[in-house]
C-alpha cells in the first residue's frame, strides 16, 4: 500500500488587536459642523457633467 504523505498544516494567523471605534448614539451630525473647504467640485470629473446633462456616451 501506497503512504499518504502528511501535508503540513497550515499556521495559523495572529490575530491583529481589534480598533475599538468611537460611536455615540446620542451624537447627531450636523452639516453646520462641517467645512464648506471638505467639499470641493470636481468640475472635470465625468460624474458632474452627467448631473448637467452634458455626459458623452461611448458609442463612435
Amino acid at each position: 500500500m501506497p503512504q499518504q504523505q502528511v501535508e503540513p498544516r497550515p499556521q495559523k494567523r495572529k490575530k491583529k488587536e481589534e480598533k475599538k471605534l468611537e460611536f455615540e448614539a446620542g451624537k447627531v451630525f450636523t452639516p453646520g459642523e462641517v467645512k464648506e473647504e471638505d467639499f470641493e467640485l470636481d468640475l472635470e470629473s465625468a460624474r458632474y457633467h452627467a448631473q448637467k446633462g452634458e455626459g458623452g456616451d461611448r458609442r463612435t
